[in-house]
């Protein structure tokens, strides 16, 4: 047991889920951005959503890994599509905006991840996810809602990808 490559590892897994998160709100801050731009006469509401565990080779990157053998925890490919699904199809969530879907109920968002690595974050994630499965309205993080917040992404995100 080398204790020193254990903290190592332990480190890279926290800021690897750290860097998750923060692309998740990233990911709703440019969302609603966006339904600003289109504006309260468009007919289009833009739900970012949190799928909730998935077994998909997402974490694995170009590694060649085959689907549903990435997190015996996970639920499957087509019952973790059921959330993007609902905010595509459903007329329960049309013109709400402001918010993100998740198919589970949990109270984790408001605060830091629990326990050593956010390990009790995956196991209460899997659980909840398991217990309290439906499509669930979330408000996001403050940072999410502020307006130079989304205006800065959306031009620094245009720049990235050449289009200004």
């Amino acid at each position: 047991y080398n204790a020193r490559k254990s903290q190592e590892h332990s480190a890279t897994l926290a800021s690897a889920f750290e860097q998750y998160c923060n692309t998740k709100l990233l990911q709703i801050a440019m969302a609603f951005e966006l339904q600003r731009r289109l504006g309260p006469e468009s007919n289009v509401t833009v739900t970012p959503v949190a799928p909730g565990m998935v077994n998909t080779n997402i974490p694995y990157g170009n590694r060649d890994k085959k689907l549903g053998m990435s997190n015996p925890l996970a639920l499957n490919v087509k019952d973790g599509a059921q959330t993007t699904l609902h905010a595509l199809f459903s007329k329960s969530i049309e013109g709400q905006t402001g918010y993100f879907l998740q198919p589970y109920w949990t109270p984790l968002h408001q605060s830091k991840p629990l326990g050593p690595l956010g390990l009790s974050v995956i196991f209460f994630e899997w659980l909840l996810q398991r217990v309290t499965w439906g499509c669930f309205l979330w408000i996001s993080h403050p940072k999410t809602n502020q307006l130079t917040f989304q205006k800065q992404l959306w031009e620094e995100s245009l720049q990235a990808v050449g289009l200004v």
